[in-house]
């Protein structure tokens, strides 16, 4: 056969000359298989390198596939040859045993570092050479699972791979289209589909791919999880490490962790052109990171804390769940009597919906037990309402559910959230609008902390999307504001993926907090005044509570 193996990156001075020498060596490659002059020859040289590539996907991946990297000025340069250093070579081996096991394979990794090109060059080996071979491609949003001409979707990658390939190792009959390749000479077929409730429901496939795992709604991302128990014979995983009330942290590190074998992580340490050098090069002051950012995007580390985080939260300290000592002695007696209550934040028309179900212990020590949340997207009030009633139908206490004051508002062609949720028989009060002002936003704030610090608020460890909030959502504060700066202006929290959830815990909090205003106005004990709490908010606000509360 040829005789010309792959450049290893380290035998060259610098990344552009391995650049150069390997894609002269593959512009070589290809024209010496057609160099022999005898056709017979010929053909048999090619079918040759052709029962090789589809028998040795290294041998095919390393001479036949090519990445694309588009921060490259010159579009020449953006074609990428791939070759495989020793870390990734583990990758390759380890992946196919996962498969060929039927196995879950959990790949937390750090940014450009190959991973997902690989899992694409493995998927797209066996739908050129594999007869029947079928898998399902994933990410968090459909933009990302296939967008013509943006090469962050995963289907424009392998359509530019797919014109890669010389005449020899073209499929023939096949068809490209939106989120499908398939291969019509052997009936295999790639197909894509956004994370969902239902993700994978239907035909069962080879493998699963879920890119950028991390970052799908931890809410959808339960429920695919679920889904995927019978969608594939195989599930891959590859994430970013996110928060770490991620259900990919708990796959990870959680207490019903998966075997470590089922595990590979790929961190900026097993790149070998990356030293201590690039590491500087990407921190503060010469590079754009903190030493945190760098840990969570390159080291495979989770929940790193960010400036301006508006919770400090020690999660052991605050988890329930069944079997938990604290829970388990009281749960029966709770379920049964103590008030039942909810936390509402509404987006903008049916485009978000967050509600957090809680049990208020009432006594000496009143507890709130964050038991149950629900995250809707683009969905309708009688399906909210339908959900509650599912979810509060074990319950024993009387419900009271309080909301954002912006479900007072009308909503485009529909009613009042309020309304409409009271309609579907959800006791739904919504705030008074102070609860938006920026005082009525601290207060919220510093009420939740002290509930922490004090241990009165606890969450089960199945309300994995309130988890991702409370180690996560931060205060907006401006790229290269001074510390100085910032305690001398007042910078407001955050409108992201973490902030319906954390004004959702406000309103659930601020609303237990009118319950026990009441309770201990009928000289019920309930743990002290609320004015001599640690938070020592003023006497103000709490009447302006009680006095939004009387006027209903």
């Amino acid at each position: 056969m040829l005789a010309s193996p792959p450049i290893p990156w380290d035998a060259q001075d610098d990344e552009e000359a391995w650049w150069r020498a390997e894609t002269s060596r593959r512009a070589l490659r290809r024209q010496e298989l057609r160099a022999e002059a005898d056709p017979e020859r010929r053909a048999q040289r090619i079918h040759a390198d052709l029962m090789l590539c589809s028998r040795d996907f290294l041998y095919w991946a390393q001479n036949y596939a090519w990445m694309y990297d588009p921060t490259q000025a010159d579009p020449v340069r953006r074609k990428v040859p791939f070759v495989a250093w020793p870390r990734q070579r583990e990758f390759i081996l380890w992946l196919d045993e996962r498969t060929a096991a039927g196995e879950l394979a959990v790949v937390p990794k750090g940014r450009e570092l190959g991973v997902t090109w690989i899992c694409l060059f493995r998927l797209f080996w066996a739908w050129r050479f594999e007869s029947g071979f079928s898998a399902l491609l994933g990410s968090r949003k459909q933009e990302l699972v296939d967008r013509r001409g943006d090469f962050d979707s995963l289907f424009e990658k392998l359509r530019w791979l797919l014109l890669q390939q010389p005449e020899h190792l073209h499929p023939g009959r096949h068809i490209a289209n939106h989120c499908l390749l398939k291969h019509q000479g052997l009936g295999s077929e790639l197909v894509g589909e956004a994370t969902n409730p239902a993700f994978g429901q239907g035909k069962r496939r080879r493998v699963a791919l879920i890119d950028e795992a991390a970052r799908v709604d931890p809410n959808v991302f339960q429920s695919t999880w679920l889904a995927l128990e019978t969608a594939a014979h195989s599930v891959w995983l590859v994430y970013n490490p996110g928060a770490k009330g991620h259900l990919t942290y708990e796959l990870h590190h959680g207490e019903h962790a998966v075997d470590r074998r089922l595990i590979f992580e790929m961190d900026w340490t097993t790149d070998p052109r990356r030293g201590d050098d690039w590491k500087r090069s990407k921190l503060r002051p010469q590079g754009r990171l903190t030493p945190e950012e760098f840990a969570s995007a390159h080291e495979c580390q989770y929940g790193y804390v960010r400036t301006g985080k508006i919770w400090d939260v020690r999660w052991d300290d605050i988890e329930y769940h069944e079997d938990h000592p604290a829970w388990r002695e009281r749960s029966e007696r709770v379920r049964r009597v103590a008030p039942q209550v909810a936390g509402w934040d509404f987006g903008s028309g049916a485009s978000a919906l967050v509600c957090l179900f809680g049990l208020l212990e009432l006594g000496e020590r009143p507890i709130l037990w964050i038991d149950q949340e629900r995250i809707w997207q683009q969905t309708s009030w009688r399906t909210a309402g339908a959900d509650v009633h599912a979810a509060s139908a074990h319950y024993g206490g009387r419900p009271l559910h309080f909301g954002d004051p912006a479900g007072k508002a009308k909503e485009s062609d529909q009613k009042s959230w309020e309304t409409n949720l009271r309609s579907a028989g959800v006791p739904l009060f919504c705030l008074d609008a102070w609860f938006n002002t920026r005082d009525g936003i601290e207060w919220g704030f510093k009420w939740v902390q002290s509930m922490l610090d004090e241990g009165r608020l606890r969450v089960h460890r199945r309300c994995r999307y309130l988890r991702s909030c409370l180690e996560s959502w931060r205060r907006d504060i401006p790229e290269g504001l001074t510390v100085d700066v910032i305690s001398r202006a007042y910078i407001g929290p955050r409108h992201d993926e973490y902030s319906h959830g954390g004004h959702a815990l406000r309103y659930l909090c601020g609303g237990a907090a009118l319950l026990l205003s009441q309770e201990r106005r009928r000289g019920q004990s309930t743990g002290g005044d609320l004015r001599e709490t640690p938070l020592g908010a003023p006497a103000q606000i709490l009447e302006k509570l009680l006095a939004s509360q009387r006027a209903r």
